[in-house]
């Protein structure tokens, strides 16, 4: 009988998910207390509506893909650590959801 530590866990997961970088996943989520916060601005603009977001998280080289419902269609997105622009198409800031139930992750939307 082994003793299971959480290196080993990274160590299966990581062999299963063989494309997946998981390293620094595990490091804010195993050896960190914060949850990371996606802070995210929608605008109106005339070509549509602008999506700015960041994720603050205290493993700098984290980067989580996060699902956004625009309209009907799904969208995945990419936060990390900087600051990132988008342009959806549609009109409307009510059209644009983020799938905040699908993460241990906080929102916080600017004004």
């Amino acid at each position: 009988m082994k003793i299971i530590i959480s290196e080993d866990i990274l160590e299966y997961t990581q062999a299963y998910f063989k494309e997946i970088e998981l390293k620094h996943f595990f490091s804010q989520y195993l050896y960190r207390p914060e949850i990371p916060v996606i802070h995210y601005k929608l605008s109106e603009t005339q070509d549509g509506i602008k999506m700015q977001y960041q994720m603050q998280s205290q493993e700098s080289d984290l980067k989580i893909p996060i699902k956004v419902r625009v309209g009907n269609q799904t969208i995945k997105i990419i936060a990390e650590n900087k600051l990132k622009s988008l342009l959806l198409e549609t009109d409307k800031c009510s059209d644009v959801q983020i799938l905040k139930n699908l993460y241990l992750l906080d929102f916080v939307i600017q004004p």
